[in-house]
């Protein structure tokens, strides 16, 4: 929510931009026009910092986030986030902590607000060094409400290019029966759906 980043950003002194109401912080973050991927995605490293190592507010938001859904009519939604973008490279917080923070979230606003969700989690282009490690996350936190495994940011312009540390961690979960979900054709065209679904054995294909 706007009101969540604003009230964080005031509370932690970690500024977004200029943004002091919940009007400049949605016109400081939402996109109106016409932009590539890597336009959109400006926008987390305007708000990341203020949710960043912080369990607490990543419990909040997912708690809040079914709120939202339930109040819009959903009945069953998958929240796709990448953890390791929530803690810093200095912090002594694991990824495995946040997934945990998040299911809590979840848990109680599911049963607070009568919907049902589930975690999707992601790695993110460019950043190979985490692939395995959220792979094994996928694979150990079935219980936390984590069904399936994605890929997440801008790779080389396009979101569908993936590098190949990014193919062969969805080809080691296909052997691992672990769901994958895949954004392909967005700039590529076909080739890259078809890339996705036979180099990768995507089961989803998005957007």
């Amino acid at each position: 929510r706007f009101e969540t980043l604003l009230e964080l950003s005031k509370t932690k002194g970690i500024p977004m931009g200029h943004a002091t109401t919940v009007e400049e912080v949605k016109k400081l973050l939402v996109t109106h026009t016409p932009a590539n991927l890597a336009a959109v995605l400006q926008a987390f490293e305007i708000f990341l910092p203020v949710i960043r190592d912080d369990l607490a507010a990543a419990e909040r938001i997912a708690y809040e986030l079914c709120e939202d859904q339930a109040k819009a009519g959903v009945a069953y939604f998958e929240a796709r986030y990448a953890p390791h973008l929530l803690i810093s490279k200095q912090s002594t917080l694991t990824s495995r902590q946040v997934v945990e923070a998040v299911s809590r979230g979840l848990r109680r606003g599911n049963a607070d607000f009568g919907v049902t969700s589930r975690q999707i989690l992601c790695m993110i282009c460019g950043l190979p060094e985490y692939n395995h490690e959220l792979l094994e996350l996928v694979r150990t936190c079935k219980e936390l409400g984590v069904v399936a495994i994605d890929v997440a940011g801008s790779a080389h312009g396009a979101d569908e290019k993936y590098e190949a540390s990014v193919v062969e961690v969805f080809k080691e979960a296909y052997r691992l029966g672990i769901h994958r979900t895949a954004h392909a054709g967005e700039s590529g065209g076909a080739k890259e759906v078809l890339n996705a679904l036979n180099e990768m054995h995507a089961e989803r294909i998005g957007h």
